[in-house]
């Protein structure tokens, strides 16, 4: 199962035992701090690739390095995205539907 770990910190899903082989991580911080594997992004200003895959606009593709497109996510790389408390660390409300 693809995942992307938004806000992630220090990769919990892709280098804790009690999660190893559950999930193919794609970890996402704006400061990584700590973390083996989490890429530098801000999500809220990165932008979304569309890819055609065989004529069918955002078919699903594999997380890692397919699911990344330099500072871009692809369309429809992931079966469940995870943001834990990145919305108390917003500065302002309007930033949600941004």
């Amino acid at each position: 199962m693809a995942l992307l770990d938004i806000g992630s910190c220090y990769n919990p899903f892709g280098t804790e035992d009690r999660f190893k082989g559950l999930f193919d991580v794609t970890a996402l911080d704006l400061c990584p701090v700590a973390g083996k594997g989490v890429r530098q992004c801000d999500f809220l200003g990165c932008p979304i690739e569309r890819r055609l895959g065989a004529g069918v606009e955002g078919s699903h593709t594999p997380s890692g390095p397919s699911s990344v497109v330099g500072s871009q996510l692809v369309e429809g790389s992931f079966d469940v995205a995870v943001m834990s408390l990145v919305l108390s660390y917003l500065p302002d409300p309007i930033m949600v539907g941004t």
